[in-house]
């Protein structure tokens, strides 16, 4: 949900050529988003029903400028697979503009559809607030 708000926000700038990329710590590849993540994403008129999964590798990480985990775990790990990527590595939902704090956003896979629409709301308000941070 995540990649595919980010790249439609990304889109909207203006001469842009910022793009996200998603990959899991703990995915598999080539599995499909759950049919809450697109129904919640169709309520934004963005087709996700495409995706599919990958696993974050070492490489991935390396060329990557910008790494947004959404929990720290995620974080934990994307540092296990590359001690670098400390200084460019950080939780999205630091970005959010209502001061989101905890253990970053929590993953909705397995919860209801109303759990995976209150997941959204963050992510979108975070993302809002990681591109004002881009910005500046």
């Amino acid at each position: 949900m995540a990649e595919s708000y980010m790249n439609e926000k990304f889109k909207a700038l203006a001469g842009n050529d910022i793009q996200a990329v998603s990959a899991g710590t703990y995915a598999r590849n080539g599995f499909g988003p759950t049919k809450e993540a697109i129904a919640t994403m169709k309520k934004e008129n963005i087709d996700i029903s495409h995706y599919k999964s990958s696993e974050l590798k070492k490489e991935d990480i390396e060329k990557a400028d910008i790494i947004l985990a959404m929990e720290t775990h995620h974080k934990s790990k994307i540092l296990e697979l590359s001690k670098e990527a400390g200084d460019k590595t950080y939780l999205l939902g630091h970005f959010n503009a209502d001061k989101f704090h905890g253990e970053g956003i929590p993953d909705p896979i397995g919860r209801s559809i109303e759990f995976y629409e209150k997941t959204f709301e963050v992510i979108k308000k975070s993302i809002g607030g990681f591109i004002e941070w881009l910005k500046k």
